[in-house]
Order: structure tokens, then C-alpha cells, then sequence
């Protein structure tokens, strides 16, 4: 367990790695940058984390993977869908700027693409759809692979989160949340 002088030293470089990252970019980000913003030498750096993709992987563990919030502490299907979605809005409101990085470099680079998905999207994937399962066991949800309907989920907060520079921010997350989950389970026809 790290002592807490090396733990708020670390926490110190991710925050500052955040700030660069979604300044920068992952390209013309530099451990120096980083190290110069955290107000640590650049070798510090090393002591914490081996490569600068590291540090961008760790502050989305943090970031994306232990925000997922606690779903299965309901029944109410609508509930669970609305708490689910309001988070995921809510993470890219706050955390455009890295996602937006995570998103690029996910696309180009096939090694950050390999790391993400080994320590944050499968580990986010694993608890979403054991979540999907228990719904589908009480039969609250229909039976369809449960990966199917996590990407789905995630996949409407993500898309929303990349038009947000285009199409404006949507300040009422609630309101949308609940639209979204109405839309999910519902469907898009009209009901009669």
C-alpha cells in the first residue's frame, strides 16, 4: 500500500497529466510538461509510471472504469438505465477533454487501443454486463447478449459526449438522462 506522500504525489501527476493531456493532445504532450505542471522533477515521474501512455491509461481507470456506479442496488429497470446514463453524461461534461484524447489515440494507436481495453474497457464491460445479466435473470430486461445492450448504453452517452462540441453542451443531464432511458427501453414507436 503506498504511503500517503506517494499517493498524493501520484494523484498529483494524474491531475496534471489531465490538464496537459486535454491541452496537448497525447502527441505533443510531454513527460516534461507534465512533470513541470505537477511541480515534480520529470524523473518522478517514472518512479510512479513507465511510459507517458501509462498515465494516460491510469487517469482513465480513474476517470471512466471507478466512476461506474453501483446498479444492481434496484428493481426499477428505469431507474437503474437513468442512474447509468446521468453518470456516463455527467463523466463527459466533466472529463471532455481526456475522453476526447482517449478517443484519438484508441483510434491510431494500436498499443494504447490494446492497454485501454485491457484495464478499462473490459474490466467496465465485465461489471455492466454482469448488471445486465442479474436483469435479465429476473427478467426485467429481454434476453439479448448482455454485451449487445452495454455497448448500446454506452455507446448513446458516447455519442452524445462527442456532439457536445458540435451540437452544443445539454445543461439538464437529469432531464436528458431521463429521455434517454424512456427512449432505450421503450423503443421509438409511439405506444397505443
Amino acid at each position: 500500500m503506498p504511503t500517503p506522500k506517494r499517493a498524493d504525489r501520484k494523484e498529483q501527476i494524474l491531475s496534471a497529466a489531465v490538464e496537459v493531456f486535454a491541452e496537448l493532445g497525447f502527441e505533443r504532450a510531454t513527460t516534461r510538461a507534465i512533470a513541470k505542471r505537477a511541480g515534480v522533477a520529470e524523473g518522478t515521474i517514472f518512479n510512479y509510471f513507465p511510459t507517458k501512455r501509462d498515465i494516460l491509461v491510469c487517469v482513465l481507470e480513474q476517470q471512466v472504469l471507478e466512476t461506474i456506479p453501483k446498479l444492481n442496488d434496484t428493481d426499477d429497470v428505469e431507474t437503474m438505465m437513468m442512474k447509468l446514463l446521468n453518470n456516463r453524461l455527467l463523466m463527459w461534461k466533466k472529463h471532455s477533454g481526456i475522453l476526447r484524447v482517449m478517443i484519438s489515440e484508441a483510434i491510431f494507436d494500436d498499443e494504447f487501443r490494446d492497454l485501454y481495453r485491457n484495464r478499462v474497457y473490459d474490466p467496465a464491460m465485465k461489471k455492466l454486463n454482469e448488471c445486465i445479466t442479474q436483469q435479465q435473470l429476473k427478467g426485467l430486461f429481454v434476453d439479448v447478449e448482455p454485451s449487445i445492450i452495454s455497448r448500446m448504453m454506452l455507446g448513446i452517452a458516447l455519442g452524445f459526449g462527442l456532439m457536445n462540441p458540435v451540437a452544443g453542451e445539454v445543461d439538464d443531464i437529469d432531464g436528458l438522462s431521463q429521455v434517454l432511458s424512456k427512449v432505450l427501453l421503450n423503443g421509438l414507436l409511439p405506444r397505443e
